[in-house]
């Protein structure tokens, strides 16, 4: 655990990339219409998430 929070907390920005990848592409694989409805409503904001998760500045 120590391991892993001090990876997180060196890592931070990175980490949250990551988990942020693994959350979307197991959330689109298991619920792929329920993932195409919530973009489909939420369009802008989820364009504003990936932007910062990106660091695009969207």
């Amino acid at each position: 655990m120590r391991f892993k929070d001090g990876i997180i907390v060196k890592v931070s920005g990175v980490s949250l990339k990551i988990y942020f990848y693994l959350i979307s592409f197991y959330v689109l694989f298991n619920n792929s219409n329920a993932i195409i409805e919530h973009i489909s409503q939420n369009s802008k904001f989820f364009l504003v998430t990936i932007g910062r998760h990106l660091n695009i500045g969207l």
